[in-house]
């Protein structure tokens, strides 16, 4: 696992290779979805193995119902940002479902795909860098 200071070194280093800071990035988030509850930055670039192609992750958690799951991509600031707006009722029901998962034994498939999908999306959260 990828430390935190790695991570922001790893990051710092990709945004300043462009004249930019992490304040440049945050400010990349927009709060026409709300404040944000979270910002956290993921991906290949934070973890030390982005290729100079590589986009930035954001992922930003608000408490707005009307976010979908695609990103906003940027390219103000020289390198491609990908916003992922995220809502919070959305993390706290995948947090509240794997903490009791009910019968798994009777799960079909779509219910195994949705645990997954719910792990994902708090992976990212989990493993990113919060800004």
């Amino acid at each position: 696992m990828t430390s935190p200071d790695d991570m922001a070194r790893y990051l710092g280093a990709r945004l300043a290779a462009h004249g930019r800071t992490t304040g440049d990035l945050v400010a990349e988030v927009d709060t026409s979805f709300g404040e944000p509850l979270l910002v956290s930055a993921a991906g290949s670039v934070v973890h030390g193995f982005g290729t100079p192609m590589s986009d930035v992750d954001v992922h930003v958690v608000v408490e707005s119902t009307k976010v979908t799951g695609l990103p906003i991509t940027s390219f103000s600031l020289g390198v491609a940002v990908d916003v992922n707006y995220i809502r919070a009722d959305s993390i706290r029901r995948a947090a509240d479902a794997l903490d009791t998962p009910g019968d798994t034994a009777k799960a079909d498939r779509s219910v195994w795909r949705d645990y997954r999908r719910k792990l994902a999306q708090l992976n990212r959260l989990i493993l990113g860098l919060p800004l």
